[in-house]
């Protein structure tokens, strides 16, 4: 077994923010394991895309983790799309635009729902 040399900033220093000198003069961090429940068959398709793309998927959820730490953000979107322009509604919208365009339209008189307390209509 090759002989390694610990370097701390103080003993006290938990070894993933250690640095372990090799005996042939390399650099190494200390490695630590997250764990992540998913469902089987999506862990099994990024395994999949992993060896598609040529990593491996602990590889793979690096690049996730630097990409996140470079950015200081979750490198995509994450976002609740508004129901409002979903694209049935926006298909529904526009077709009843079109209706009273062409003077299809019906005018009918404003129906109140709830009560004149705000916290009822919540």
């Amino acid at each position: 077994m090759a002989e390694t040399a610990v370097l701390c900033q103080n003993d006290l220093q938990i070894a993933s923010e250690c640095i372990t000198l090799s005996e042939n003069g390399g650099l190494t961090m200390a490695l630590s394991t997250i764990s992540a429940r998913i469902e089987t068959r999506d862990k099994e398709r990024f395994d999949k895309f992993c060896e598609k793309v040529g990593l491996s998927t602990s590889s793979a959820l690096n690049l996730f983790v630097k990409a996140v730490l470079r950015e200081n953000r979750i490198p995509f979107d994450i976002s609740v799309q508004d129901p409002f322009y979903s694209e049935s509604n926006m298909k529904f919208l526009e077709e009843g635009a079109a209706a009273i365009k062409a003077g299809k339209g019906v005018v009918h008189e404003l129906i109140e729902v709830g009560g004149d307390n705000e916290e009822e209509l919540v």
